[in-house]
């Protein structure tokens, strides 16, 4: 297996990729933790591996075990390489479902964008202006990357625009579909630069009816998946859903679990985790990552097992078996028991991390 070939960017920010397309399909950059299972895009950054040059795209492969903390792949001579992601050395990501018309459109869009701004680039260069037609009353716009400066509304998340009528160097705009469905319909008198004729693939994709977007109530948790307003918040942090009532700009306000910051995200931008995976993350930990002397809830085991005659009682992780087992302390009163207690997480629930009992 060679290097993947056809991998476009759709998102960038600061220089770091976020978000690219590959074969019709669209993927995310996710963290290291959440980096290791086969399928996934991995992009080499460092400039010392053998066989796999900086800037090149490899498919990963499974990994060698459940909880495998390296991310493997075959490399130009089909060799299988092992790498721990460490220092930026990799960028991973990750396949999301994403209509098929939405990101033909947002590939196209990219694309126009680019080619608009260097022409643009290039005429101002020369001394010749703006080589581009006018835009006129009738045509379809997008927002160029350079309106989410000085407009709200009218920005990149207006998926389609209508020019309605023209004033100067100015045009007016209806808003035809949008991220926020409360801002279609409405009218606004923007700077034509800012804008350029929509591609086929964009007003088809604005016409195509979009999934309901994600909902979301005040204290529910959530994974930040994508940018945050004021980038406080990286990719990956689970948080707590703060105000669920979205913004002018469409954005609901989030929280870190501990309080100690905030910021505003688009609902496209999160992913809603369920409280289980709140509850460990508010204690800093991974799901189902246990410790010895956590305080737990057995819930029953398949198999023979000391304590499924026993089923919801509480005890205390002795210690690790090992293979993903842990090994439950049996109360003294239970006696001698005819199996042993090589628990897996499934059969068992976190009462109390050992670090918040009063007892040790």
């Amino acid at each position: 297996m060679t290097a993947l070939t056809g991998v476009k960017v759709i998102e960038a920010k600061a220089g770091v990729i976020e978000k690219v397309a590959y074969e019709g399909a669209e993927y995310v950059r996710v963290e290291e933790s959440d980096a290791t299972e086969a399928g996934n895009i991995v992009l080499i950054n460092a400039t010392n591996f053998r066989d796999a040059e900086s800037g090149e795209y490899f498919e990963s492969i499974q990994p060698d075990f459940d909880g495998d903390t390296y991310v493997r792949f075959k490399d130009n001579i089909d060799e299988t390489q092992t790498r721990a992601v460490f220092r930026g050395n990799l960028t991973i990501f990750r396949k999301v479902e994403t209509p098929a018309a939405d990101l033909e459109a947002r590939l196209s869009a990219v694309e126009s964008d680019v080619a608009a701004l260097q022409k643009r680039a290039t005429s101002e260069v020369e001394g010749e202006g703006d080589a581009e037609e006018p835009l006129k009353v009738g045509d379809y716009v997008v927002a160029l990357p350079t309106a989410d400066d000085p407009y709200v509304i009218t920005t990149t998340e207006m998926r389609l625009g209508k020019v309605t009528d023209t004033r100067g160097s100015g045009i007016i705009i209806e808003v035809l579909a949008h991220g926020y469905e409360d801002y279609v319909g409405r009218i606004h008198h923007v700077d034509s630069e800012h804008f350029r004729k929509a591609t086929p693939a964009e007003v088809a994709a604005a016409n195509t009816p979009k999934p309901a977007p994600p909902t979301f109530g005040d204290g529910d948790f959530a994974k930040v998946i994508g940018g945050t307003r004021y980038d406080d918040i990286e990719a990956g942090t689970i948080v707590k859903i703060d105000e669920s009532e979205r913004d002018h700009r469409g954005e609901i306000r989030i929280k870190l679990l501990d309080g100690s910051d905030y910021d505003y995200a688009k609902p496209s931008a999160i992913e809603k985790v369920s409280a289980e995976d709140g509850k460990w993350a508010k204690i800093k930990r991974e799901k189902d990552e246990y410790k010895e002397g956590d305080l737990v809830r057995f819930l029953g085991a398949e198999g023979c097992h000391g304590l499924n005659d026993y089923e919801g009682i509480t005890t205390i992780i002795e210690s690790g078996g090992g293979f993903g087992e842990f090994i439950l302390e049996v109360p003294e009163y239970l006696g001698e028991l005819e199996y042993g207690t090589y628990t897996l997480p499934k059969s068992m629930e976190l009462v109390t991390p050992v670090e918040s009992r009063f007892d040790v």
